[in-house]
C-alpha cells in the first residue's frame, strides 16, 4: 500500500526531512544529519522505493548481523536492550533504541543475550501517516 500511494502521490522532499528528523535521526545519519547508532543513511536512495518501503516497515527482515540487538540483565535485576558498541577496561557501551549511549560495567552484567533482530522498532507503517511516509521517502530517495 505505502509503494503504491508513494507511485501515486509522490512526496515533498523538505517535508521528508522533518518526518526524518522527528523519526530517524536519533540512531541514522544522512548528509551529517543524525545519530551513529543504526546503518549510515549515504546513498539509500540506491535501494529503490520498494526496497526502502520494507526496510522501514519491516527492519528484521534484512537486518545485518552488526546490527542484532542484545539483552544485559544486570545483577541487581534491570535490563537493558541495546546495540553493543564497544568494550574498553572494564566496561561495555550499548547504544539504546532511543539513540543514547550507556557504560555498564563488567562486573554489573550476569547475562548477555544477542537477539537475531533489529534495535530499529517496528511498526513505522502504522505509526507514521501515510502523506508523511511519503515524504519520508522521497527524501530518502534523493540521497
Amino acid at each position: 500500500d505505502r509503494v503504491a500511494e508513494y507511485r501515486e502521490k509522490g512526496g515533498d522532499v523538505e517535508q521528508g526531512k522533518i518526518v526524518y528528523a522527528t523519526n530517524c535521526a536519533a540512531c541514522h545519519k544522512l548528509s551529517g544529519v543524525g545519530g551513529d547508532i543504526g546503518p549510515q543513511l549515504e546513498g539509500i536512495g540506491n535501494r529503490g522505493v520498494e526496497r526502502l518501503v520494507e526496510d522501514i516497515i519491516d527492519p528484521n527482515r534484512n537486518i545485518d548481523v552488526a546490527f542484532h540487538y542484545t539483552i544485559v540483565q544486570l545483577k541487581d535485576g534491570r535490563l537493558i536492550t541495546g546495540l553493543k558498541r564497544r568494550e574498553f577496561n572494564q566496561a561495555v557501551v550499548f547504544a539504546t533504541v532511543d539513540g543514547k549511549e550507556i557504560t555498564v560495567r563488567k562486573a554489573e552484567i550476569e547475562r548477555e543475550t544477542k537477539a537475531p533482530a533489529s534495535i530499529m522498532p517496528t511498526g513505522f507503517g502504522q505509526i507514521i501517516p501515510a502523506p508523511a511516509f511519503c515524504n519520508l521517502l522521497e527524501h530518502l530517495l534523493t540521497h
